[in-house]
């Protein structure tokens, strides 16, 4: 209940916040169903890509960047879909670690994830300190349960 009552919280803030930079979200159902089917991922794939292959020399594998574009944008709006903060980025690899089971792409996404954080700085100026967090939760071990206090009853 705690994540519903924050997330209710969090929202409010994006609204006044948005509201106040001049650029309402809208309300009408098209919108919200945007958020999960129209997301467009092809022009992030195609500049991560390219982004990639300059750094790197070599593409990234075509279809796990595919796959973390899509599990990145899903659900979000377009002000927030390059936002990497730390919990987000930890939230992402989490997911795709427990959700995507052992098909091979797994890995290669998880590997790409590093990549997809400093590109995500990148575009939208995050500063260095801020840079280096999200990058340390692209990178640092999962916390274990025993990490993260007692286990529930």
């Amino acid at each position: 209940m705690d994540n519903y009552f924050r997330i209710m919280r969090r929202c409010d803030d994006l609204r006044s916040t948005l509201a106040d930079a001049g650029t309402p979200l809208p309300t009408d159902t098209e919108w919200r169903r945007g958020l999960y089917h129209d997301a467009p991922v092809d022009p992030y794939l195609d500049a991560f890509t390219a982004w990639y292959t300059s750094r790197h020399g070599t593409a990234p594998d075509g279809q796990a960047a595919r796959w973390l574009v899509e599990e990145w944008t899903h659900g979000t709006i377009a002000q927030t879909r390059l936002a990497c903060p730390p919990h987000r980025t930890a939230n992402v690899r989490e997911r795709i670690a427990l959700e995507w089971d052992d098909d091979p792409t797994t890995k290669a996404a998880l590997a790409l994830i590093p990549a997809w954080v400093r590109w995500c700085a990148d575009q939208t100026g995050l500063t260095p300190n801020l840079t280096e967090r999200a990058y340390a939760a692209a990178t640092d071990p999962p916390a274990t349960p025993a990490q993260d206090g007692p286990a529930g009853p």
